[in-house]
């Protein structure tokens, strides 16, 4: 009913438009009868293609008529032809349709799918043909383009491995589909790599050469590196002087990051970052953390630190120093309280099983650097289990909160020499020897 309709309707539109003297005098004239018999044929050629539409894949022919005169015939032959070489054995077994089996479009949709599915070929169709006894079919492969090379020119700064890791396209990758957009975004991945490395101002492309022969794609990417910005000045916030002195611990600790030379991208600042917690925890700041650490070049950003923080310049740049860049690092530390925790072990006819920083080191309160009473109910445990572990099955571990510290900066000006007032967190527990 669908696909007549539209036929009724545009012969009747042909035929409103036939000459009127001709339909006045009560038929039609020659001519006006081949016009329209050749727009009728016209409009059934259309909806036929209309009718096929949704079987673009499948080749002869699209009338439904034909579908169902061929639906009860047997599948006699099942040939397969491509643009290069393929496993006819491989491709057999995934086809879902097979010699004997009544002819079916679903299953022939499956057998599509299953090809395709294989990913060595990019397009596929069905050539369906009747032939004596039965129907032939021939699936119609066309190969894929693989990746066949990938080389990088001009990367001397950083390794191939590393740059290879962050990429997509893999030679070692067996049977990959080459893609251009995939190639593209490749270059972003370099890109970025290198901007973490430090190097601003790195510039990659991308050519790629196809052996339509070989179905293989050769692509190389061409970097220019360019050179890593001049680290002129750290700024810190969030830090305490007293706690520990920036000019002294924190520059000194940054290892990898270093005043006056070549900031050598985010991956070395995050490790200093680490460095700095770990400062902080040693002196009892288990909870404290750098909560950014970046290095800027906008000067209207770095203009927004004039009056906040602790300043450190590097000393001696001149304008030859820093005329291919420079950066100013900004490291915000979120401090937090002083937690003093005490091990007190009661001495046995086997004298000390544990060294205390040994013990501390294992409890959940600084491996989590954090402190709240399940923090420290967990902690209990991490020191029954080491104990445990060297044969103590009995050993017993209490707990006791203390009030808070209270240091007296008046008497010392070095945290090394601080001298606490009386009162702190402590741990006492028995080794329960057996």
């Amino acid at each position: 009913m669908r696909k007549s309709a539209p036929t009724a309707h545009l012969q009747r539109v042909f035929a409103e438009n036939l000459p009127l003297t001709a339909l006045q005098k009560g038929g039609i004239g020659f001519s006006a009868f081949l016009l329209w018999a050749l727009c009728s044929i016209v409009c059934v050629l259309c909806l036929a293609a209309m009718a096929g539409a949704d079987d673009d894949d499948i080749r002869n022919p699209a009338v439904p008529a034909t579908w169902e005169k061929w639906s009860d015939l047997p599948i006699v032959s099942v040939e397969y032809t491509a643009d290069g070489d393929f496993s006819e054995d491989r491709v057999r077994q995934a086809t879902v349709i097979q010699i004997g089996d009544a002819y079916s479009r679903s299953r022939i949709r499956k057998s599509i799918e299953q090809l395709y599915s294989l990913r060595e070929f990019s397009q596929i169709e069905v050539d369906a043909e009747a032939v004596e006894n039965g129907m032939k079919l021939t699936f119609i492969l066309a190969k894929q383009i693989e990746t066949g090379s990938v080389s990088l020119l001009g990367n001397e700064k950083l390794e191939h491995k590393d740059i290879v890791r962050v990429m997509n396209l893999k030679v070692d990758l067996q049977g990959q589909e080459y893609d251009e957009s995939i190639a593209r975004l490749d270059v972003d991945a370099i890109r970025k790599l290198y901007r973490s490395r430090g190097f601003f101002y790195a510039n990659v492309s991308f050519k790629s050469y196809i052996d339509r022969k070989e179905k293989q794609a050769h692509v190389t990417f061409s970097i220019s590196e360019g050179v890593q910005p001049v680290v002129k000045e750290v700024i810190f916030l969030g830090t305490n002087r007293t706690v520990i002195r920036p000019e002294d611990l924190l520059l000194d600790g940054m290892k990898q990051t270093r005043l006056g030379e070549s900031y050598k991208g985010q991956w070395a600042l995050s490790r200093d970052a680490e460095s700095i917690e770990e400062m902080y925890r040693k002196r009892g700041y288990i909870t404290a953390e750098v909560k950014s650490a970046l290095a800027l070049t906008d000067t209207e950003l770095i203009g927004g630190y004039d009056e906040r923080g602790r300043h450190f310049p590097a000393g001696g740049l001149k304008e030859a120093d820093i005329r291919n860049g420079s950066v100013v690092i900004v490291i915000v530390i979120k401090q937090g309280k002083k937690v003093d925790i005490l091990i007190e072990e009661r001495d046995t006819v086997h004298g000390k099983v544990q060294k205390a920083d040994d013990i501390k080191e294992s409890i959940a309160a600084y491996r989590m650097r954090s402190i709240s009473e399940p923090v420290l109910r967990r902690s209990v445990e991490d020191i029954n289990n080491l104990y445990k572990s060297k044969g103590y099955y009995l050993a017993e571990v209490e707990h006791e909160i203390l009030r808070d510290k209270i240091w007296n900066f008046d008497t010392a000006s070095y945290v090394e020499e601080w001298e606490p007032l009386p009162g702190a967190s402590s741990f006492n527990f028995s080794d329960g020897a057996l």
